[in-house]
């Protein structure tokens, strides 16, 4: 493996790469830096454990088109050619071979064939491997040059059809003893008591509102007890209580009322008694599959 490796700001620079949470993109550099010479590498969770990631991540990359899983356990990096340019004489092929064969290269993107109905494209060109003293002036040309007619290595292969008939994933189901799902029926329970007009959500704003604290938990890497501890003072604070009838808005205001709540010296409050409707730590979620 080599100890070197290149990163293509049409790649990482892109919005649709940005947009992802910091763990999930720094997931994408430490699975590119241990990749062999063709992009793949055959233990991607062993990487995010390492790093202290989760799958969640490595699922999010898969959706966004970042790197393609396979059922093996390998996983390549999709847009390897285009982040590297390796000499044919340090070139040395993957020893994945069964999973390579599955793959073509299209525009220096590895895809699934779409032929096979999948959203990626099957068989992969190997003389797509540069000496890094040729240049390859379409690199530097700008996008027009290098995706000619509107296409763009971050759009994920296949036709329009095709991604409207691939079955979507169901949202997670998050079971009424589980802490996410607790937490956000004591907020609503709490906006009840405190505003006569408050409406009360339905059990799917409730889903919704409990894949939004744990997400706030496991991707954005929020302690839960500080989750806790958050969404009480905004509950009890009168600007912020207007603000937070809802997890969703909480979760993307949360730096904003953490930040007040250490202004005021409130990171702790023992004069205000805990909830008992907000639970510690330890239960787990219900996914339908």
């Amino acid at each position: 493996m080599a100890n070197r490796r290149m990163f293509s700001m049409d790649i990482v620079g892109a919005d649709k790469f940005l947009d992802m949470p910091a763990s999930a993109q720094a997931l994408y550099f430490h699975l590119g830096m241990r990749a062999d010479d063709d992009g793949f590498l055959a233990s991607p969770v062993s990487v995010l454990r390492m790093i202290g990631s989760c799958k969640d991540d490595l699922t999010l990359l898969a959706a966004k088109g970042f790197v393609i899983p396979f059922a093996s356990g390998v996983c390549v990096i999709r847009h390897w050619g285009i982040n590297n340019y390796i000499q044919s004489d340090r070139y040395h092929p993957t020893i994945h071979a069964e999973e390579k064969a599955q793959l073509v290269k299209t525009r220096n993107t590895y895809d699934f064939p779409a032929s096979t109905g999948d959203n990626f494209v099957s068989r992969l060109d190997t003389t797509c491997t540069q000496p890094v003293s040729i240049l390859d002036t379409e690199v530097r040309l700008g996008y027009i040059e290098e995706y000619p007619n509107g296409y763009s290595p971050l759009e994920p292969a296949g036709s329009g059809a095709e991604k409207e008939a691939s079955p979507k994933r169901k949202p997670p189901q998050y079971a009424p003893a589980s802490k996410h799902y607790r937490a956000a029926k004591w907020l609503a329970d709490d906006c009840q008591k405190t505003q006569a007009s408050f409406r009360y959500p339905s059990e799917a704003s409730l889903q919704q509102q409990a894949d939004a604290l744990r997400k706030l938990e496991e991707l954005d890497g929020v302690p839960w007890e500080q989750v806790r501890e958050t969404l009480m003072f905004a509950r009890a604070d009168d600007f912020w209580q207007a603000n937070t009838q809802s997890a969703v808005p909480f979760r993307k205001k949360y730096n904003q009322i953490r930040g007040a709540l250490e202004r005021a010296g409130r990171a702790k409050h023992p004069q205000q008694q805990e909830p008992q409707h907000i639970p510690a730590l330890g239960e787990g979620l219900v996914y339908d599959d």
